[in-house]
């Protein structure tokens, strides 16, 4: 591993606009395993930024333009989730038909539009079980 983060999305060439996508507010000595393109969708508003998995946490952080409007990173402790599932939606947009849907301990699913989530839901299951994801 070099100590960087692969980022995947639709422009998912590994690059990550410095200015557009800040980097997440990590704790000393936590390390982001996986980052994800993603929209949150919360109360029906798909709220753009990354979801990163560390060696700690779940973590979503929003763009530049979201956080200028007010929305805050948002982060759940692995202790937090539940498990990992493809939530199929009854929108007709092809991309939010199917998102990866995070279960957490009190029941509450986030659920977020990813770039091919099928195997997001795979790779993201896989690194929090310990197991090697499968393609």
């Amino acid at each position: 591993m070099t100590g960087r983060s692969e980022v995947s999305g639709w422009q998912g060439a590994g690059v990550r606009p410095r200015i557009f996508l800040p980097r997440p507010k990590l704790a000393s000595g936590e390390q982001v395993l996986r980052t994800w393109h993603a929209n949150w969708l919360r109360r029906g508003i798909a709220r753009g930024g990354t979801l990163n998995l560390t060696d700690r946490r779940l973590l979503f952080q929003p763009n530049t333009v979201e956080a200028l409007i007010g929305l805050r990173a948002e982060s759940w402790d692995r202790s937090q989730l539940g498990g990992i599932k493809l939530v199929r939606g009854r929108r007709r947009i092809a991309t939010w038909q199917r998102r990866l849907g995070v279960v957490l301990t009190d029941g509450e699913v986030a659920e977020f539009v990813v770039w091919e989530p099928e195997a997001a839901v795979r790779e993201l299951d896989a690194l929090l079980t310990g197991g090697a994801p499968s393609r």
